[in-house]
């Protein structure tokens, strides 16, 4: 558990992210995780998916095209801007 002095997030990652963020989103396009696949196979179709750290909305994308809900967040708010945008859904 989390001390209340410890930051809740890690600045020097939000920055990087910040700074990069349209970059980054175009070096992750069409970049599916291998894991993906095995993991939405253990799933029921219409599952509900919480996606921590969806990063630009590809793999979101993909799995809302397989017939899950998700539910993406990112903690950077330029990558969850740019995920919104892929989307066309909010991004927390």
């Amino acid at each position: 558990m989390q001390s209340t002095s410890e930051p809740l997030s890690d600045d020097a990652t939000l920055r990087f992210y910040a700074d990069t963020a349209e970059h980054y989103s175009q070096l992750s396009r069409g970049q599916l995780s291998a894991d993906l696949g095995a993991f939405l196979a253990r799933l029921s179709p219409k599952d509900r998916i919480l996606e921590l750290g969806c990063g630009a909305g590809y793999e979101a994308q993909a799995m809302i095209k397989a017939g899950f809900t998700v539910n993406p967040t990112d903690g950077s708010p330029e990558m969850a801007e740019r995920a919104q945008r892929l989307l066309n859904l909010p991004v927390a």
